[in-house]
């Protein structure tokens, strides 16, 4: 099957491209570890699939709105708060 055939397929079931899908995935993984664990924003990156914190905070306003680091700031926040 050809890339651009993939593509296609791919498309119609989920709705998304291969290429957003993946980097939808990676967004949300990095949620998780910025959350659950103390890595910088940069080990974030790259443990994710990202080759830079740049491209990180690229894809985080592009799919939420909002940067890495303003989601660590919101989160201990509310920690503090508890």
């Amino acid at each position: 099957m050809s890339a651009s055939c993939f593509a296609r397929w791919f498309r119609r079931r989920l709705g998304i491209t291969p290429d957003a899908y993946v980097v939808k995935t990676r967004v949300e993984r990095a949620m998780d570890l910025i959350r659950d664990t103390n890595l910088s924003l940069a080990e974030v990156a790259l443990a994710v699939g990202f080759s830079s914190h740049a491209c990180l905070n690229v894809a985080f306003r592009r799919h939420l709105g909002a940067t890495p680091g303003s989601l660590r700031d919101s989160d201990s926040r509310k920690a503090k708060d508890r």
